[in-house]
């Protein structure tokens, strides 16, 4: 931030005419640039994980009872592989409010999901997984959530979304 504001100091100083244009096109370069330089980067630099972008807007989970015993609950997730390769990895669910019960990191219960992604493709993955509640102190009995947490693991790689 000292160097965000030092630098935009030293261009009001160095430019005599212009230097509120100059500081308002900064900015707007500051304000606007990162999302524009990371979708740039997935899609012609980038390998592995850091290659395969996530729609979290477009993402959605349901959860319905069953019985009393068992929780059913469905994901959609909407992936884009950038890679001219085929990538394997896995996705694990997490909760990013720790509130009173658990929600999407119930879709852990049996294990992480193993999802292949071929080049170039655009895929929404549909992650099924019967949960059963008769051993959990807490949980939902049911509805639906948008913005699903997920992390991608792949070898060494770890991506948080």
């Amino acid at each position: 931030m000292f160097l965000l504001i030092g630098g935009l100091f030293v261009l009001v100083r160095s430019l005599k005419k212009y230097s509120s244009r100059a500081v308002l096109l900064a900015l707007f370069i500051l304000i606007v640039g990162p999302p524009f330089i990371i979708e740039v980067f997935q899609k012609t630099l980038a390998s592995g994980i850091y290659a395969v972008s996530y729609d979290k807007e477009a993402s959605s989970c349901e959860f319905i009872m069953m019985n009393e015993e068992v929780l059913r609950g469905e994901c959609k997730l909407p992936l884009i592989n950038h890679s001219k390769k085929d990538i394997e990895f896995t996705i694990e669910f997490y909760d990013y409010y720790k509130g009173l019960w658990p929600e999407h990191s119930l879709m852990n219960n049996n294990g992480v999901h193993e999802v292949t992604l071929k080049g170039k493709e655009t895929k929404v993955i549909d992650i099924v997984t019967e949960i059963p509640v008769s051993e959990l102190d807490q949980f939902i009995s049911g509805g639906s959530s948008n913005y699903v947490n997920i992390i991608f693991k792949s070898d060494q790689s770890s991506r948080e979304l």
